[in-house]
């Protein structure tokens, strides 16, 4: 596979990702969204952003986002913050570390 294609391939998969978020919110008030490339350990910080309480600066100096997130994430993130759906920091930190999942 090549990267352009690749590259064509997760714009495309991205976009879809929000096209049913949104679908999804018409349809469930209840809707969470829980996301993996957050570590579980930046949960309260996700929460205090989400509820405006930190700023989006704030909030990504700690949440240790992907190289992606600005073109792939932050529009399901901001999606979620205005309609007020929960999103869950998902991802188990790497083994040894305090946020890991093991055992839980």
């Amino acid at each position: 596979m090549s990267l352009h294609w690749r590259g064509a391939w997760l714009v495309v998969a991205h976009e879809a990702e929000y096209t049913v978020l949104a679908a999804l919110a018409e349809r469930d008030p209840a809707l969470v969204l829980a996301l993996e490339m957050f570590e579980r350990d930046i949960s309260r910080r996700l929460d205090a952003y989400l509820q405006g309480v930190i700023t989006e600066d704030t909030f990504l100096e700690h949440a240790r986002p992907w190289p992606n997130y600005e073109t792939d994430y932050r529009p399901v993130v901001e999606f979620a913050k205005e309609r007020g759906i929960p999103v869950i920091a998902a991802k188990c930190a790497a083994q040894g570390s305090r946020s890991g999942c093991e055992g839980e």
